[in-house]
């Protein structure tokens, strides 16, 4: 059923599985290692051109799915695409309808608890033959730009990746706990936090299906691990602030003095636990997430400093910043125990090493001081056994990414401080130039104006032909209700997007924080465009890692765009 492929060195057999995080992924993914074949992800919020492209490209025969995707498959085998794939193995029963429509695109249908049940009466004895540099999953990014990559990872990836965080002196996983696995596995981070639970015996319990109930899933499973992105607590920042709001009278007291114990206690000691006002102050707001989290793993995207320190002092938990890429099969870098910076993404993991190369035509170079002191910038390579072997049939990109002494480009821009941690400051790539022949790092000023107490998210934008540079902007809900008071209005959302003095103090606190990080006046945001609709994977404007689709962003919003720029700057001095 799964055919057999190969690309240069790697020969292997490729299943597809397509559908949500579920238990039968990982079912699937194991099981496929058995034969010494390789699981190739899709993730189900993939557009068609995605689809057509991983399927061809990885020559899927065989794609493990859910019936809401048997559907667009069969639409596609009907337009004469995806011609490799002659197998569903659906995970639900399927109507007769559509078994029919199956059937006529030339294609079979199984079910996948039948196929368990085969398994189980087979006497076929399964002889597999994996070794260390088997390659284990081929996965593809998820694409800002053009068509995904994909990602060879191998078993010595999975390994080393996993090996890499369980050896920090910090972390402890214990036999028989229990680690939620919500995050699209289709993507790198979500595996890693898997085959760390497999070898390490830790339990695995699925969310819902439906992220909306993620915080009602975590207080029914209780867990005390949770491998997360910044958004989730940025939801519950915002939550959390709009209760703490209406606090008054001693309550109010109360809990500002277990914030100000906290946060000196933190910073003294690096510790997250006081026992004290972790039981009579802050337990209600821990309770939300289950009552029991130990560690907190953060990934995919920067999270505010302020969501950051507050989650620390709230939940009373381990809460680790870690970097990595699919091509790193996940963190190649972590915080340590003492680390608690809250823009820090740590140093290199004991089995990985990281190293700076000057970047002149961005002024980034390792010779670089602050305050005197030495802090090197530069563009963020690294290397060890989780660093993948390359992109699948693209020898052009992997020679452009991977270096033949094992060296990965990450295309991150990185600043080492006097401390020895890391902090990732700008992106190589995704320059544009305005008129006057500045180059702009769009995504380096999304990360510093995203510490607005205004935004709720916000991308950058411009062009060689206008000497400023324009912003849309999705506005906090609960400013957006703060402000209404504060200036005598109704909390009425539309309105107030609408309202040009709202977007003015908008633009004003992005220029406030431009100036206190040394941002040039061409970098100020000059105008902007608030939506109440987020960049989010159903509108194709976020990938599955929380990144903005640039190029699908800009399409979108190009209408505003250049009505933005028909216009003048905004005076945001006066």
């Amino acid at each position: 059923m799964c055919a057999e492929v190969k690309e240069g060195k790697y020969k292997t057999r490729t299943l597809g599985i397509f559908c949500k995080t579920r238990e039968e992924w990982i079912f699937s993914w194991i099981a496929t290692w058995y034969i010494g074949g390789c699981v190739v992800p899709l993730y189900d919020t993939l557009g068609k051109d995605s689809i057509v492209w991983i399927i061809e490209q990885a020559e899927i025969k065989t794609v493990v799915t859910t019936v809401p995707d048997i559907t667009r498959l069969i639409k596609l085998k009907k337009e004469g695409k995806i011609n490799p794939l002659k197998n569903i193995i659906a995970l639900e029963e399927v109507s007769k309808e559509e078994t029919k429509a199956i059937e006529e695109c030339g294609m079979k249908l199984y079910n996948f608890q039948e196929c368990i049940e085969n398994g189980k009466r087979s006497k076929v004895e399964l002889k597999p033959e994996v070794y260390p540099d088997t390659l284990a999953t081929i996965c593809y990014t998820s694409g800002t730009t053009a068509n995904p990559k994909g990602v060879m990872l191998t078993h010595r990836n999975y390994i080393s990746v996993s090996e890499g965080i369980a050896s920090l002196e910090f972390i402890e996983f214990r036999y028989g706990e229990t680690c939620i696995c919500w995050l699209p596995l289709a993507h790198v981070f979500e595996q890693f936090t898997v085959a760390v639970c497999l070898v390490s015996g830790v339990k695995t319990g699925f969310y819902s299906g439906n992220i909306g109930a993620l915080v009602d899933d975590l207080k029914e499973l209780k867990p005390e691990y949770f491998g997360s992105v910044p958004r989730v607590f940025g939801k519950i920042y915002e939550r959390t602030n709009n209760q703490v709001s209406k606090l008054s009278g001693f309550k109010k007291w109360f809990y500002n003095k277990g914030v100000s114990a906290k946060l000196d206690y933190l910073r003294t000691s690096g510790s997250t636990s006081y026992s004290f006002y972790d039981r009579f102050v802050f337990s209600e707001i821990r309770n939300l997430v289950g009552g029991k989290l130990v560690l907190v793993f953060l990934g995919g995207a920067p999270i505010a400093p302020d969501v950051l320190q507050m989650s620390r002092i709230w939940l009373s938990c381990n809460i680790v910043q870690g970097y990595g890429q699919t091509e790193t099969s996940g963190p190649i870098l972590a915080q340590r125990a003492d680390d608690i910076y809250p823009c820090s993404i740590g140093s290199t993991v004991p089995n990985a090493e990281g190293k700076l190369i000057d970047i002149p035509e961005m002024s980034y170079f390792s010779t670089d001081t602050t305050d005197g002191k030495p802090t090197p910038r530069g563009e963020l390579l690294v290397r060890g056994g989780a660093v993948s072997p390359g992109y699948w049939r693209n020898p052009e990109m992997t020679k452009k990414t991977f270096t033949e002494d094992g060296w990965v480009h990450t295309g991150d821009v990185a600043k080492v401080w006097p401390g020895g941690y890391l902090t990732i400051i700008d992106r190589k790539k995704n320059l544009f130039k305005l008129a006057q022949g500045e180059y702009v790092a769009p995504e380096s000023l999304e990360n510093i104006y995203q510490l607005s107490s205004y935004v709720s998210q916000i991308y950058v934008t411009g062009n060689s032909y206008m000497n400023f540079v324009v912003a849309i902007i999705v506005p906090r809900e609960d400013t957006m209700a703060e402000w209404a008071k504060k200036n005598g209005l109704d909390a009425n959302y539309d309105l107030i997007r609408k309202n040009d003095k709202f977007k003015l103090d908008i633009l004003k606190d992005l220029a406030r924080i431009a100036i206190e990080s040394n941002k040039n006046g061409f970098e100020m945001v000059k105008n902007a465009y608030l939506t109440k609709e987020p960049f989010s994977i159903e509108n194709d404007t976020m990938t599955p890692t929380q990144k903005i689709k640039r190029y699908n962003a800009e399409k979108k919003y190009k209408k505003e765009i250049d009505e933005m720029y028909t216009r003048p700057p905004l005076n945001i001095k006066e």
